[in-house]
């Protein structure tokens, strides 16, 4: 008994390890890019439901426009979109990563 209880509790310290440090699975949205607004490193995107999501980069974000290292400036309107995001403590959409395709 001794044993299976120390065993237990190893696994349950490991698995809680483990569950801390695995990295979160950020969130992806698609649709066209609805406007932008550099100043502020932000842009809007309508969905496919014509819902509209406005995202902050991060600091780090890395943005594509046809496979190529882009900036923000580089986002035009109407163009296709995929962003992965993730929720900052006040629930603001936090994109790290843009890439878009021209028509």
């Amino acid at each position: 008994m001794f044993r299976l209880s120390h065993l237990v509790v190893g696994l349950l310290a490991l698995t809680l390890i483990f569950g801390m440090t695995a990295p979160l699975v950020a969130a992806e949205a698609t649709g066209k890019i609805k406007s932008v607004e550099a100043a502020k490193n932000q842009f809007v995107l309508t969905d496919v439901n014509q819902k509209d999501w406005t995202f902050q980069l991060t600091k780090d974000a890395k943005i594509f426009v046809d496979d190529k290292d882009a900036l923000i400036t580089d986002l035009k309107k109407d163009q296709e979109a995929t962003i992965k995001y993730d929720k900052d403590k006040e629930g603001n959409l936090m994109a790290m990563e843009v890439r878009c395709k021209t028509k």
